[in-house]
């Protein structure tokens, strides 16, 4: 009779631990699933389905470039000819500020799965639902803040928009989803000298794809100190080198001249020139007034592409701001965990939005923010309690605000059908003889399999139909016109103008291909 009793405790305790697993991992699925959950729901938005989407309609700008480039890559090691920007040469397999290393994760998905424009938006799904799995098994989000995530990601439209492009965003936000969450699991006292070493690594890698991604370092060091301050801080420097040495000797020696276009370096010429008082209020001077210009410029024009990310992101600094300031009055301490990754999330956005402020574009500034903004959603889901009423009142006005912004700008996130935006025919049936009329071959110079394609002057689309191995020179007209007599590439993707066609065919030049709004010529 004890022995069964004891049969009956041992099959009941199985079953509570069952119901627990089982429990587990549908919250757990259910919190993968979101990113999809997300696609699916903004497709449907706009009155289209996932398997509708045509990618060599999208009107996103660069991810043809990445396309490429991976597509050589995957099916040759790298391509015949050379990526750069006005005709600087980046070494084989790289593109002006877009390093390999961030290449390297689709090349991989690409040699097991093959590739196409259709595969990178199904590797972009599956690299974000990884990091939501990952972050999920780190932080141990609740089921109301499960909910409170998936609410707040769904409705942030650029997010999804971006998984659903050729854009290479979707491994940077993959790598702060995860990171964010090491911060929760070490800020729970689970710090150990084995993940802390991988979140070393982690930051290392992906500071290689993105530079301002090495201030994410302090999430490791931060941790590591409280193990060790002489372990910690020798740890934070070596990392800080590797990168500094490998991208210096590595990553920079094999981009093309691109920064030039989107960088402000001339800010370190002050320096060099007038000396640190000078260069100080130069950063001054540039912080507050292009900074002031900027969020300005985003706030009077409400319905402008970019500006959904810039604004969501300060609401969602002010609710961080306020749950850090909340827990300070309260509890009189700054070392509850909330509090803790608050700080350093708001030290984090302060960081980079300043350094882009003074040397990037403010697209970029805009554009980067998006993967800030997924972590203070995250974040902000891990503060959710539902017997708060101040939050659950927060979230619902950051969620209406974020609804009632997006229908004043819905072109912004159009999502590429058989039609573009415009309603016009599929780019394949003007272009698809350019497949044919570019001719690959293994010669001894790159030059011979790279096109100097003009830019805006031809849509990017035109570029998918380059044959693969093809390098691509980004050019702008002006330097075509100044150099198209010594012109090193073999072949000129570019728009007619009739002047323009006069001077290229007294240089020599042949037209290959030409449609409605291209020519394709050879230079030589």
């Amino acid at each position: 009779m004890a022995f069964n009793r004891q049969v009956v405790f041992v099959i009941a305790g199985k079953r509570h631990i069952m119901k627990k697993d089982i429990k587990f991992n549908i919250w757990a699925i259910f919190f993968t699933l979101i990113p999809f959950a997300a696609c699916i729901i903004v497709a449907a938005v706009q009155g289209t389905g996932l398997w509708q989407i045509n990618p060599y309609a999208s009107f996103w700008n660069d991810e043809v470039f990445y396309y490429k480039q991976i597509e050589s890559m995957v099916n040759s090691g790298a391509p015949w000819g050379y990526f750069g920007y006005n005709c600087s040469a980046a070494e084989v397999g790289t593109l002006g500020a877009w390093p390999l290393t961030v290449l390297l994760p689709y090349v991989f998905m690409g040699k097991i799965f093959g590739i196409s424009p259709y595969h990178m938006i199904a590797f972009n799904m599956i690299f974000v639902m990884v990091a939501f799995a990952v972050f999920y098994c780190l932080a141990k989000p609740s089921k109301n803040q499960t909910i409170a995530a998936a609410v707040m990601f769904i409705t942030f439209h650029p997010t999804a928009r971006y998984i659903m492009s050729g854009m290479v965003e979707a491994v940077l936000y993959a790598a702060l989803i995860i990171l964010l969450g090491f911060a929760v699991y070490f800020q729970r006292g689970n710090y150990k000298r084995v993940s802390l070493i991988i979140c070393y690594l982690m930051v290392i890698y992906f500071a290689l794809c993105r530079p301002w991604i090495l201030i994410f370092i302090f999430i490791p060091a931060f941790y590591h100190l409280k193990l060790s301050i002489k372990e910690g801080v020798f740890a934070a420097l070596l990392s800080i080198a590797v990168f500094g040495g490998v991208y210096v000797f590595y990553i920079m020696p094999r981009c093309a001249a691109y920064l030039e276009a989107t960088i402000n370096l001339g800010i370190f010429s002050v320096f060099a020139q007038q000396g640190i008082v000078a260069f100080i209020k130069e950063v001054l001077y540039t912080t507050v007034v292009d900074g002031i210009a900027l969020f300005t410029d985003y706030v009077l024009k409400f319905g402008k592409f970019y500006m959904a990310s810039v604004v969501t992101l300060i609401v969602l600094c002010v609710v961080v701001a306020a749950n850090v300031i909340k827990n300070i009055v309260k509890e009189k301490t700054a070392k509850k965990y909330e509090t803790v990754l608050g700080i350093m999330a708001l030290f984090t956005v302060f960081c980079i939005v300043w350094a882009m402020i003074l040397f990037y574009t403010e697209e970029q500034v805009a554009r980067h923010g998006i993967a800030l903004v997924i972590c203070l959603q995250l974040l902000v889901a891990m503060y959710y309690k539902p017997q708060k009423k101040a939050v659950s009142a927060v979230l619902v006005i950051v969620l209406a605000f974020l609804g009632w912004n997006y229908s004043a700008d819905k072109g912004a996130f159009y999502i590429p059908t058989d039609k573009d935006q415009f309603g016009n025919l599929p780019i394949e049936q003007q272009v698809s003889e350019i497949t044919d009329a570019v001719e690959i071959s293994q010669s001894n110079t790159e030059w011979d399999n790279t096109v100097a394609y003009v830019f805006p002057n031809v849509s990017t689309n035109h570029c998918y139909y380059l044959p693969p191995n093809t390098g691509i020179s980004l050019c702008f007209e002006n330097y075509i016109l100044e150099n198209y007599k010594d012109l090193q590439p073999k072949y000129l993707l570019t728009d007619y103008k009739q002047q323009n066609d006069e001077l290229f065919k007294k240089a020599g030049y042949i037209v290959l291909a030409q449609g409605d709004d291209f020519v394709l010529y050879q230079t030589r």
